[in-house]
Order: C-alpha cells, then sequence, then structure tokens
C-alpha cells in the first residue's frame, strides 16, 4: 500500500509534526519525511524521539537481520548507475541531491539513512527506505559492515551498538526513570522558565556558600543608636508605664532619660496632655490639659506657678531680677519697697516716699462750668474747668461749694464709670470734701481721668495721673523760647497770635458750583472751578475776617451781595453785586457782621 504523505508547506521541521500509517510514525524534519517508533509504543521521551535513533523500530530491526542473513553483499557490489538505460539515478552524499526524479535513490553518508524520492499522488518528498542504509543490489562496491561504527555511551545512558562483522545494531534504552513520563505539571514550563533555569544554574552551586535557615534579633536600642544615633524619620512610641502615681497612672508613651531613669516625659491621649519630670524629680511641668503649661511640686499636686491665657500665677516665693517678693499681701495702702539687700517687701506709704496733698476749691457759676482755684504738681490751678495734673500716691482735695444740683464725680471717661484705683471718698457730693489718691501699685493708676458734674456733662475737666516720682514741669513757652526760639520740627497749634491778633496763612476750598461762604470761610482763599457759578457773601463774619476769591474759569462770576450785607467796592465807593472777569482775582474784608469791602484785578 503506498503512502499517501501530507502536505509540508509552512509546517515545523522540528520533528514536532508528524504522520503515522502501520503504527510507523514518520516525522517531518524540513527536508524529509523520517521514520519513527510504532504508535503501540510507550515511548514518551522528547529527547530521544527528537534523536536520530528515534526512528527505529522493530521493522527495521527484523529486515536488518533478515538483510544480515543474505550475507556479505560488499562482495557483489552496489548498482551505482543506470547506464544508459535511464531509470532511477543513486547518489551518495551528505547533502540532498538537487533537481531529484520520483524513484531517485539518496544515500545520506553522514546519518547512514538511505531515502527515495517519492511521489505519494499529492505531493514528492525523500522518504526514508532504508534506515540501515545497506543499499540496493547490484555490482561494485558499495558500504561495507566494516565501513559502520558506532559509538557506545557509558552503561546507564542511551546507547546504539553495532557489531560490523554481523552487521547487527543493539539498542540499549535510558534510564528514564528521573524523566517525566506524562505532562503534568511540566505543563507549566514555558521558554521563558527554562532560560531563567539556565541562568541560575550558572550562577554555580549555591550549597557550596550556606543559607541562612534561621535568625534571632538580638539589637536594643542602645545598639543601633551606637551603630547612628540621627534620623529624619518621624518616631512613633508606645507603652504604658506609670510616670508619677500621683499625676497619671496610664500614660500612652513614656520616654526616661539618665541612668538611673529620674528624668521623664509622659503623654497620656485620652487628656492630650505631656508631663515632663525633671532629673531627681523636684518638680513636674505639665502641657496641655486646663491651663496650657503648669508647673508643679514633685508630688505633682500642688501648682507652683500656671500659665494661661489670661495671665501666670505663681504659687510660693518669687525672685525676678535678683529681687525676692514677698508671698504674703499687704495691708490696704501699704506699697512695695526694696530694702537694698534684694528683697521686696511692704511697707507703709508714711515709712517710704509719700505723696503730696493738694487742695482744690470748687465752685459753680453756671451750668456749663465749675471754677476751680487751688494746686496741683504743676503749680497753680484757677479758671473755669480748668485742667489738673498730679503724680502716683498723691492725694487731691476738692473742696466743694457748688450748690444742689451739681453733684462732683471723677471718672474714667467723660459720662464714663467712676474710678476704682481706688475708689473717691465722698463720691457725688454737692458740698464738703470729695478725696481721691491715685494707687501705685497694682497696675498703678497712670492715665488721664476727668472730674465731671453728675447732671451737666458740659461741666468736666482733665485730671492726667503721671507716675510716681515725675518730676514737675515747670517751663512755659516763654521760658523755653527764652532758652531757644528756633527749631526745625513742625508746629501743630490751634492759633498763633502776634501783637496785632491772630495770624493765619490762607487755607484753600475749590468750588465747582454756586457757593455761599460761611465763617469758617475767613483766611482762605475760595477758588471757582465752574463756569458762569456764583460766589454769595452772607453776613455774620467778624471783623478784621478776609477771604480771597479766584476765578479759576474762562468765563465771568457773578459776587453776589449777600441779604443784610453791605458790600462796598473800594474802586468806585458803590455797593452791590458784583461781576469777576475770568482769571480775576479779589479780596473782601468786613468791617463788622455786615459790612465788606471788596477789591481786585477783573472786577467790575
Amino acid at each position: 500500500m503506498a503512502i499517501n504523505f501530507p502536505a509540508t508547506s509552512g509546517q515545523p521541521t522540528d520533528g514536532s509534526y508528524t504522520h503515522t500509517v502501520g503504527n510507523i510514525t514518520w516525522l517531518w524534519d524540513g527536508l524529509t519525511w523520517r521514520s519513527g517508533v510504532s504508535s503501540s509504543t510507550n515511548e514518551s521521551d522528547p529527547i530521544f524521539t527528537s534523536s536520530t535513533a528515534g526512528s527505529i523500530t522493530s521493522i527495521n530491526i527484523a529486515n536488518w537481520n533478515t538483510a544480515y542473513s543474505w550475507g556479505d553483499h560488499s562482495q557483489a557490489g552496489y548498482l551505482t548507475s543506470l547506464g544508459n538505460g535511464g531509470g532511477a539515478s543513486v547518489t551518495a552524499s551528505d547533502t540532498a541531491p538537487t533537481s531529484p526524479s520520483d524513484g531517485d535513490l539518496w544515500w545520506q553518508s553522514d546519518t547512514g539513512y538511505l531515502k527515495i524520492y517519492y511521489n505519494d499522488g499529492d505531493s514528492t518528498q525523500w522518504v526514508d527506505a532504508s534506515p540501515a542504509g545497506t543499499g540496493s543490489g547490484g555490482g561494485g562496491g558499495g558500504i561495507s559492515l566494516a565501513s559502520l561504527s558506532v559509538t557506545s555511551n557509558s552503561v546507564g545512558t542511551a546507547a546504539l551498538t553495532y557489531n560490523n562483522s554481523n552487521g547487527v545494531f543493539s539498542y540499549t534504552p535510558p534510564d528514564l526513570s528521573a524523566y517525566l513520563t506524562s505532562l503534568g505539571d511540566a505543563a507549566g514550563v514555558t521558554t521563558a522558565k527554562i532560560t531563567s533555569w539556565d541562568t541560575a544554574y550558572g550562577w554555580g552551586d549555591h550549597a557550596n556558600s550556606g543559607y541562612l535557615t534561621s535568625y534571632t534579633e538580638v539589637d536594643t536600642l542602645d545598639t543601633v543608636t551606637g551603630r547612628g544615633s540621627s534620623t529624619n524619620n518621624n518616631l512613633i512610641f508606645g507603652g504604658s508605664t506609670d510616670f508619677n502615681d500621683q499625676i497619671q497612672v496610664a500614660d500612652d508613651v513614656v520616654l526616661n532619660f539618665g541612668a538611673s531613669q529620674d528624668g521623664r516625659i509622659s503623654y497620656t491621649s485620652s487628656t492630650d496632655t505631656f508631663y515632663i519630670r525633671a532629673p531627681g524629680g523636684s518638680a513636674n511641668l505639665i502641657l496641655g490639659s486646663g491651663p496650657a503649661v503648669r508647673i508643679t511640686s514633685q508630688d505633682g499636686l500642688t501648682d507652683r506657678a500656671v500659665f494661661s491665657s489670661s495671665g501666670v500665677t505663681i504659687t510660693g516665693s518669687l525672685t525676678a531680677g535678683g529681687l525676692t517678693y514677698p508671698t504674703t499681701n499687704g495691708t490696704s495702702e501699704q506699697v512695695l519697697s526694696s530694702d537694698g539687700a534684694g528683697n521686696v517687701q511692704w511697707v507703709d506709704q508714711s515709712s517710704g516716699s509719700t505723696g503730696q496733698i493738694y487742695s482744690i476749691a470748687v465752685t459753680a457759676p453756671s451750668t456749663s462750668e465749675y471754677n476751680l482755684n487751688g494746686n496741683d504738681r504743676l503749680g497753680s490751678v484757677s479758671g473755669d474747668d480748668a485742667p489738673i495734673t498730679i503724680n502716683e500716691g498723691d492725694t487731691i482735695q476738692f473742696v466743694i461749694s457748688s450748690g444742689t444740683n451739681h453733684p462732683f464725680y471723677i471718672r474714667d471717661t467723660s459720662g464714663g464709670t467712676s474710678v476704682s484705683n481706688p475708689t473717691v471718698s465722698n463720691q457725688g457730693a454737692t458740698s464738703g470734701q470729695v478725696s481721691w489718691t491715685p494707687q501705685i501699685s497694682n497696675g498703678g493708676s497712670v492715665g488721664s481721668y476727668v472730674y465731671q458734674c453728675g447732671n451737666h456733662s458740659g461741666m468736666v475737666g482733665t485730671i492726667t495721673v503721671r507716675a510716681r516720682n515725675t518730676a514737675n514741669e515747670i517751663d512755659t513757652l516763654d521760658s523755653v523760647t527764652g532758652r531757644g526760639a528756633t527749631t526745625t520740627n513742625t508746629l501743630s497749634v490751634g492759633s498763633i497770635s502776634d501783637s496785632i491778633g491772630p495770624l493765619r496763612r490762607l487755607g484753600v476750598e475749590v468750588k465747582s458750583g454756586a457757593y455761599t461762604l460761611v465763617t469758617g470761610d475767613a483766611g482762605k482763599m475760595i477758588v471757582q472751578s465752574a463756569a458762569s457759578q456764583s460766589i454769595t457773601v452772607p453776613t455774620g463774619f467778624t471783623a478784621g475776617d478776609m477771604v480771597t476769591i479766584v476765578n479759576q474759569t474762562t468765563s465771568d462770576i457773578n459776587i453776589i451781595e449777600g441779604s443784610g450785607l453791605t458790600l462796598y467796592n473800594t474802586a468806585d465807593g458803590t455797593n452791590g453785586t458784583r461781576i469777576l472777569a475770568q482769571r480775576g482775582a479779589c479780596t473782601f474784608v468786613f468791617t463788622a457782621a455786615n459790612t465788606a469791602y471788596i477789591s481786585g484785578s477783573g472786577l467790575s
């Protein structure tokens, strides 16, 4: 029966593309169909089946034995040519002959295979004719038994031996016990894994270097910080060690310091509080809970200093700036005084620096002002609602004879609350003596105050309290300018007068529409910036008041004589409304509240 081989175009050439006929499996190697093992065998070794010996079958061996029984063919020779009669050719070569014809023979000299160029009806290819490679009969030389040799492998490995005396091949199967007989887990083996395994094998025998099979951590904080005690990482601590039985018994974090661990920092999350104990345990610093900062006694039960948003409270003695302060309060009117030896103590004012006593008589000539007559730190006090200046610790005595309708008060501000540093004796009296001694302790009383009628707010004057022992200022403008009347400083004053009267530099007011002068415009220059608008001059100015008007426009403006006013033109003595030409300027001066004189350029 002729074998009908399948098409080989595009098929793999590694022997995996096969064709089985009559229990014989043929393998395509890209050039020829080579006979393999019987399909009825259990051989599954991928390496063996892809080798040259993998194509040897029991039929091959039987044929070879039959051929051997024919005797030594070499004595008869081989047919190497068909002569001129034509027919198939026979070629002995390591490579396939070119342009073969159906039925041509090729003995592959490097493998010992005899092949025939065979057309199975669908395709034409080289097919193994005899793995023994004995050639066909005929005259001539050919291959003798002695021409073949097979090297035997060591015992235990696959071996193919050949007896060149009788031409018998003997095949010793390899020991396949160490190989897979079915895919199983090997189905997951990939080319990439094989490459990785080969690489690992190339690293050498790891067993020679040994492996770490167990490890016990022996590092402590001391050994770790001994190798390096700096880090840029955040440190998170946890624990539950008592910090101080009297302070806290369930701390979340505890840090101990010193050989005896008597310096300690503790944190409690339930109160969000830090506790810090100094070495020796003499004091504790508490941060967070309640007041912002607390310094306590050793047992943590007594606050020594408390810092809060409202201030600082210190319990016990205080030494500041080299001075030790008393731990108890003094009596009323006592003051703190240094003993010159680093101690501050409470003393009666009579035994220390005392203030002065000033007496001022107070009357009420009207419902608009008090009239004062007496002395203060600056000297004489006299006049309506006169100002008063005293120092802390001074006593000011107001002798009241103002009438029953004018109760006398000393207050923080006009219309404000009564002073409380300290309070005033006989506050609100309408007769008798009202007395006040501004305090010099507990913040002192330096500042500005007022005396004021309880029924008439306009009856008010100032009381200036200076710091204790402030020197009296007795200078006047006359005494100051007597020592030097030149200054480069800017002076700001309410008014300046000379032997003639008040002096004033012109102020400037710009108007953009019709405008009527007011008495506050005296001494000013009124600039009209709107064309054809008027300026009206009313009555009510004081004799000597002067006003200048400038027409800043390119048209005429009117200077209107107000009702009840006589406005004389100094050019002709007539009175009435005037016209001020474009870019003109004029000035008028009042000789009385209802009389004024006007003159200037561009005036008609």
